[in-house]
């Protein structure tokens, strides 16, 4: 919670199955997981917020469910993710929603990850199956996209370190050629770095080289 820097990469996993088991050998088994994310916008080119539904599987087989609020300043260097987060839980994802509908955001975007996370030395591994709707067709809010039109984006791997405001005594950059080695033990090559947001994937934006 609070404010604190995410450094992550994101890759599309053809053999998901070949990557579990790969994982599960690093790290043990994985826990299941459930996130359905929704993104709001105000009126005109400005900075959404996530509302995010978390359900992961603990203790007895018992499900744990709670809601996260999150604002990003988003950076990408190299395929590699460096955001600036702050955020907050909040007891009732459903009435915070309406608060912001009253307050006139406007709900462009939702996402569904259903998949599998572990902890490998300090970077969490999400082995996830991703679908939505909505997306925009450039980087802002400006313009939605077959807001109706539910995509499935196929699965992926995301890595991902927090680190403290100021990343710590670990750069960016030590912190992603650990995200790389980690991706390299997975099975998954450099070349499946995704580096598009899931709302431009979402948007069907084509990758520029």
């Amino acid at each position: 919670m609070g404010k604190h820097t995410e450094i992550e990469l994101k890759a599309r996993v053809p053999g998901w199955r070949d990557c579990r088991r790969r994982l599960t050998e690093l790290a043990g088994g994985g826990v299941p997981l459930v996130k359905d994310d929704s993104y709001w916008f105000p009126a005109g080119p400005a900075a959404g917020l996530r509302v995010r539904r978390e359900r992961h599987t603990v203790a007895d087989g018992q499900t744990a469910e709670h809601t996260l609020v999150t604002g990003k300043t988003k950076e990408r260097r190299d395929g590699i993710e460096i955001n600036e987060e702050r955020e907050f839980e909040v007891s009732d994802g459903a009435v915070f929603e309406e608060f912001l509908e009253r307050l006139g955001l406007e709900k462009r975007i939702s996402k569904r990850k259903t998949g599998w996370v572990w902890r490998c030395g300090g970077i969490s591994a999400e082995l996830v199956r991703v679908s939505g709707r909505g997306g925009f067709g450039g980087t802002g809010p400006e313009t939605p996209d077959s807001a109706g039109t539910t995509k499935d984006l196929g699965w992926f791997l995301e890595l991902e370190i927090l680190a403290g405001a100021d990343c710590g005594a670990e750069t960016p950059a030590a912190a992603g050629r650990r995200l790389l080695d980690l991706l390299a033990k997975a099975g998954v090559g450099e070349t499946a770095i995704e580096t598009r947001y899931y709302s431009e994937l979402l948007a069907g934006v084509v990758k520029i080289p």
